[in-house]
């Protein structure tokens, strides 16, 4: 009997036995509930960064979106503003409700440049065609209810209507050949004093009576220039958006970060860029180097020229043949930081991935390639500004 009840006081091994690896199970059971526990906070921790650093705009569906609102807001306020009609408005609220569209026609490019090194060729494409579209429709509508107005002969006819009074007040002035010899002898001496046309040099500190950039109101531009070279802050330029246009055999250096860079028309010659924090449009280039660093750039009717490049998208050309590329390759002190407010610093190597927009077939276009290393440019420096305030050709 007592060996009986020793026994029902002690469990059995069977007994025990399961008991242990029933509590060793639950045991793992509960490690691996805190390990996954463990591992999903870290994963909402991650995506709750990424969130907060993510730029939202690096979204093909949320540049979609974003950019058919502001388009439908903008063809709503040119269809109102058709409707209304200048006489209802008055030209100074027409013209000030057509410079907002205009602004957000601008809005729309600069989103459109922002996201052009994620998007498809195709998407940016269809965008530039609509943009197009819109800056056609703000055109129309601006000359539709701005007209300019017509010449008239008012003036003159109120001038002819007195003539014998007009007449008496004119001066009386003898013509006589020694007059006219004297002239032409004064003409020569006043073209004989001017400095050549032929081989100029301009540099930052160039005078203001040889100024060789215009303010057309809404770019700087430098045009109609022939064997020279331009060496320019663009910290001196009141507007961040420069033109190149009509120049020949010239060498352009522009230290600093621009807005927006247009070039059109330029054969044999060298232009250096800064960073450009929006897009580059260029149009007939012949026989060129151009080595410039921006978000976007597209080259139309080129032909014969090098590219140095450094992008946040694919280069886009269009009508050319016979160009090469490379990487950016300019230098001049605080290039670096120019760069960064830019958004440039980061070699991306979009610069040999080129969009032939006229070249649809399966294999790579014959228009463009890529500048052998050995045939590369490298560390373009602006040249030295002597003392007499120009630079040597």
């Amino acid at each position: 009997m007592a060996e009986e009840g020793m026994k029902e006081e002690m469990p059995g091994d069977g007994d025990g036995g399961r008991s242990s690896k029933d509590r060793k199970y639950l045991a793992m059971l509960e490690r691996l509930s805190a390990l996954e526990d463990g591992r999903q906070k870290h994963l909402a921790a991650r995506r709750a960064d990424s969130a907060a650093v993510a730029n939202p705009l690096e979204s093909v569906q949320a540049f979609l979106v974003a950019f058919g609102e502001r388009r439908m807001d903008v063809e709503r306020r040119l269809g109102s503003a058709r409707a209304r009609g200048s006489q209802a408005l008055g030209p100074a609220t027409v013209r000030a409700e057509l410079d907002t569209i205009a602004a957000e026609v601008a809005e729309l490019e600069k989103l459109l440049a922002d996201a052009c090194y994620y998007l498809a060729a195709y998407d940016v494409q269809a965008s530039q065609s609509t943009i197009m579209k819109l800056k056609d429709e703000l055109s129309s509508t601006t000359g539709e209810l701005l007209p300019k107005k017509k010449f008239s002969f008012r003036n003159k006819a109120k001038a002819d209507e007195d003539p014998e009074k007009n007449q008496a007040s004119l001066p009386s002035t003898k013509f006589s050949f020694s007059n006219k010899a004297k002239a032409d002898e004064d003409l020569e001496k006043k073209r004989a004093s001017l400095p050549s046309q032929k081989h100029k040099s301009f540099s930052q500190s160039t005078d203001n009576s040889e100024k060789i950039l215009s303010d057309s109101g809404s770019v700087e531009t430098i045009k109609d220039l022939c064997d020279c070279v331009i060496v320019k802050d663009t910290s001196s330029f009141s507007i961040k958006e420069v033109a190149l246009s009509n120049l020949s055999s010239c060498k352009v250096f522009l230290r600093g970060s621009l807005r927006a860079l247009y070039i059109h028309r330029i054969k044999d010659c060298q232009i250096c860029v800064g960073p450009v924090a929006g897009s580059v449009l260029l149009e007939e280039i012949q026989g060129c180097v151009v080595v410039l660093a921006s978000h976007q750039i597209r080259i139309h009717s080129a032909s014969s020229s090098d590219f140095y490049l450094r992008l946040r998208s694919r280069p886009i050309i269009e009508h050319t043949s016979k160009v090469r590329f490379a990487p950016y390759a300019f230098h001049y002190k605080g290039l670096e930081n120019d760069l960064a407010e830019a958004n440039l610093s980061e070699e991306t190597g979009m610069w040999e991935k080129v969009d032939d927009f006229r070249w649809l077939r399966a294999v790579s276009s014959p228009n463009w390639s890529i500048i052998p290393p050995h045939e590369r440019l490298s560390n373009l420096v602006p040249p030295e500004v002597i003392n007499n305030g120009s630079s040597p050709l």
